[in-house]
């Protein structure tokens, strides 16, 4: 079938205006080429006459006249139009998703070749590391990855999701598992927990680990500076048996058992010249806290009288004599001013003598190493370094421990600057809480230094278990910082109210969180084995139901009912300050504070009157009322008149805004803005806008703020009550009088209404006589 000439007439030149357009410029194409790029071109059926020019012109850059078209047209056939190598979309398909798993072999394959390289070259280092001395091996810091992830109970708060059950990390479910209680110390605990879990990765276990073990330190001694000392020395101990043990083949150690062997296999892998000084297992030995043993070996082996004496000071605790020292500097003054000196000998005395001054970083390598041989100096030399610490923090950095930063504030009994880091670097934020947190309770920093980052911490385990969460506001040592974390807690969790609600109490809950501390609820506690017991055991001994219902909330593991009312109501001012109403409602409800939950009521009651909110502040101020008069509640009485008179206006405006006219007319009356004290409207010309004046001066500040938007409301409820009376007859008439009250009231209270709220009022007006 031929096809019609002007179709092809129509295609060519629709082909060629996109070819026209897709070209930069109007190039003289050939027949052929116009042809074969127009293959590609999409088809268009939609001309204008515009468009037929521009093909026209076109096809004339080939020196081809139009008028020749249907020659031309003839020795054009189908084959030479649309080719016939066509590729089914199948088949294309298929191509373009083979090419794609190509690519994606060949890229996990050049990045897993890259990977294996570094890995191998690291070990390699570390390999080239062991063979040197301890200090010389660059072992990689591998780091957790830090929380970068928003707040997800944040934005479950924002986007509630009933069916979502939230669980802990791994991490966060290790640390929650090893909390415990005051009786044991939490650092020292965590310390060893954290070198038997499999959950860190070796080269950020080993430091987070010695954190803990320094908080312990700091703990255990009372005065900090041994703590320091000591976790020094214990810290070199471990490395230098883990070093050891590591390498027995080549340390040489021997089968005897004791620490100057370890030691002396130590110092057969240093690498430095003069590694078999006898004065090299006396440093260390006095570097690993083994005074005792450096006493003895010292004894053993010959060493001066002087040398013996200052050892036996040092092992007793006292001051050496002051001809000791002067000795023992005139031994080291000789020693260092000769050539070739021993190095290891020239550090001994240095301690022993107290004269400081000998620095060899080939042996003094670290900032543990200078931080433990400064202290050796005495107690004149601590404020001297506790200041170059501080204020060279910034530059104190090992790759083998990201921790240093804030362990060397720790040493130097930077409490709170220590917390802080820990709280903010990035690289350690995911345990910095717990470390703040261990911190707090070996007594070296208040809660206020980590108490924002608790609270949030436990909001989010909150979502998952409440015990546990609870179990860490227990580790708080100060009762009333736990009473204050407990009603922010309560307002910051997502149903976070539920602390405070009635419920039976897990028993094997109860054997992991101590009772509060008071005789009633320990009692209480005592030889329960059943959580059904402890509803029936409070019974017995107690007839009070409010009682009943504070105690045996979750809270109630942490509060007595004194200081659970106390947090139920700080928590209930707290969510009103945050504009969470529901919440603050139902916790100053569940407090029993009447007298705040009246203000919280009148409050929402003015927001729903100027059409902010619903009408869920009218339900709740018609239950108060019922409730305060059913059980005859003592409520301030200025409070109760100023809940009536905002129900009345709340009223007015919703149900105008609703239409229901009537109700709303009613409901402004009952604010008694127009009767007289026997309820008659006075329609005396002046009379009855005096009598309003007079009740709306007698009103509280907080109701007179909200009257122009209720005037408002209950003037177009009247004039829609009026436009649906008949003319003439009292109501009309009734209604006129009142409106005329309210416009003229909205001219002359000044203090009250702006004269733009009275021309709205005028305006609403639409009466048969003014």
């Amino acid at each position: 079938m031929d096809i019609p000439v002007e179709t092809q007439i129509d295609d060519i030149l629709a082909r060629s205006l996109r070819l026209e357009k897709k070209s930069p410029y109007l190039a003289n194409y050939g027949l052929s080429s116009v042809l074969h790029q127009s293959r590609s071109i999409i088809n268009t059926r939609s001309f204008s006459k515009d468009d037929e020019d521009r093909g026209k012109y076109l096809l004339g850059t080939v020196n081809k006249n139009i008028a020749n078209v249907p020659t031309i047209l003839k020795g054009i056939d189908l084959t030479s139009i649309v080719s016939d190598n066509v590729t089914l979309y199948a088949e294309k398909n298929n191509e373009i998703f083979q090419d794609s798993i190509v690519k994606s072999i060949t890229s996990i394959h050049n990045s897993t070749n890259s990977l294996n390289d570094s890995f191998i070259l690291k070990a390699m280092e570390n390999l080239y590391g062991k063979k040197g001395s301890y200090s010389d091996v660059v072992v990689p810091y591998y780091e957790d990855i830090p929380s970068i992830t928003p707040s997800i109970t944040e934005y479950l708060n924002e986007h509630p999701i009933p069916s979502v059950k939230m669980t802990l990390r791994p991490r966060d479910r290790f640390y929650a598992e090893n909390l415990t209680n005051q009786n044991e110390s939490f650092s020292e605990h965590m310390a060893k927990a954290i070198r038997k879990t499999t959950l860190f990765k070796e080269n950020y276990q080993l430091p987070l680990a010695d954190t803990f073990s320094l908080i312990h330190c700091l703990e255990k001694y009372g005065n900090h500076f041994n703590g320091t000392k000591r976790f020094l020395e214990k810290q070199i101990k471990r490395i230098i048996t883990e070093e050891v043990n590591t390498n027995l083949n080549i340390a040489n150690r021997g089968p005897t058992y004791g620490i100057m062997h370890t030691l002396q296999g130590y110092i057969n892998l240093l690498p430095h010249p003069q590694h078999e000084s006898p004065w090299a297992i006396l440093f260390f030995a006095m570097r690993c806290g083994k005074n005792e043993s450096a006493l003895q070996y010292a004894s053993e082996n010959n060493f001066s009288h002087d040398v013996i004496s200052a050892l036996e000071f040092r092992v007793t605790g006292t001051e050496i004599t002051p001809q000791i020292r002067t000795n023992l500097q005139g031994l080291y003054q000789n020693e260092v001013s000769g050539e070739g000196h021993d190095t290891f000998k020239c550090l001994c005395l240095s301690i022993l003598s107290g004269i400081g001054g000998y620095n060899d970083p080939s042996v003094i390598s670290s900032f543990e190493d200078w931080l433990w041989f400064a202290l050796q100096l005495g107690d004149g030399n601590h404020q001297r370094v506790v200041t170059k610490v501080t204020k060279t923090i910034s530059e104190i950095s090992d790759p083998r421990n990201t921790f240093l930063p804030g362990q060397a504030l720790l040493l130097v009994h930077q409490f709170d600057k220590a917390a802080n880091w820990f709280l903010s670097t990035p690289a350690v934020a995911n345990d910095g809480l717990q470390i703040s947190l261990a911190m707090h309770t070996a007594g070296l920093i208040s809660p206020n230094v980590f108490s924002e980052q608790l609270l949030r911490y436990t909001a989010g385990v909150f979502e998952a278990d409440g015990y546990l969460s609870l179990k860490y506001l227990n580790m708080i040592k100060d009762r009333k910082e736990v009473s204050k974390l407990v009603s922010l807690l309560a307002v910051t969790a997502r149903n976070g109210e539920s602390l405070f609600e009635p419920t039976i109490i897990d028993q094997s809950r109860l054997q992991t969180l101590p009772p509060p501390e008071s005789e009633a609820s320990a009692a209480l506690f005592d030889g329960i084995s059943n959580p059904q017991d402890i509803i029936n055991s409070y019974r017995e001994n107690n007839d009070d139901e409010e009682q009943y219902v504070a105690m045996h909330s979750p809270a109630s593991l942490l509060l007595n009912p004194e200081e659970q009312k106390l947090a139920i109501t700080s928590a209930g001012i707290e969510a009103a300050k945050r504009s969470m109403y529901p919440t603050a409602m139902k916790l100053l409800h569940m407090a029993g504070d009447y007298n705040r939950l009246v203000d919280l009521c009148c409050q929402q009651l003015r927001r729903c009157a100027e059409g902010l909110v619903d009408d869920q502040p009218i339900i709740d101020a018609m239950e108060i009322i019922n409730e305060v008069n059913e059980n005859t509640i003592s409520v301030d009485e200025k409070r109760m008149r100023t809940l009536l008179i905002m129900l009345s206006f709340a009223k007015c405006a919703y149900l105008t805004r609703h239409g229901d006219y009537e109700l709303a007319c009613s409901s402004f009356e009952e604010s008694k803005i127009f009767a007289s004290d026997q309820g008659v409207i006075n329609t005396a010309d002046n009379g009855g806008v005096e009598m309003a004046k007079s009740t709306i001066a007698n009103m509280p500040p907080s109701v007179k703020e909200v009257i122009p938007v209720v005037l408002v409301q209950a003037v177009e409820a009247y004039s829609k009550i009026h436009a649906s009376l008949p003319r003439g007859g009292g109501a009309k008439k009734n209604i006129e009088e009142k409106v005329r009250i309210l416009a003229k009231l909205a001219g002359e209270v000044k203090q009250s209404l702006h004269e733009d709220m009275a021309r709205k009022l005028l305006m609403l007006k639409d009466f048969d006589t003014v």
